[in-house]
């Protein structure tokens, strides 16, 4: 393969594999809250915190510091232990 070529081919890789990953991560660019461009920043208005951006992203880069994870997790382990009976809330 030229060097024209081998070029024309990783450009056309590096692509391919940014599409894939917007395509997998297009759950996480609806809300708005991260650029497609610019995924490294995260608009702190907009986000909701659904950590859909931790759980697709094949980097890694995002992430969840254990001991907040921890005690979020202790917190919740009482409310979430038991099932619960369905409620109607007024509007």
């Amino acid at each position: 393969m030229g060097g024209v070529n081998a070029i024309k081919y990783l450009r056309a890789m590096i692509q391919r594999t940014a599409v894939q990953f917007a395509n997998r991560l297009c759950g996480v660019f609806k809300v708005g809250a991260i650029a497609r461009l610019n995924p490294s920043e995260t608009d702190k208005e907009t986000c909701i915190s659904c950590m859909r951006c931790i759980s697709v992203c094949p980097q890694k880069a995002r992430g969840v510091n254990n001991i907040m994870l921890k005690a979020a997790a202790a917190k919740m382990k009482k409310t979430c232990s038991g099932r619960k009976e369905n409620e109607i809330f007024p509007e």
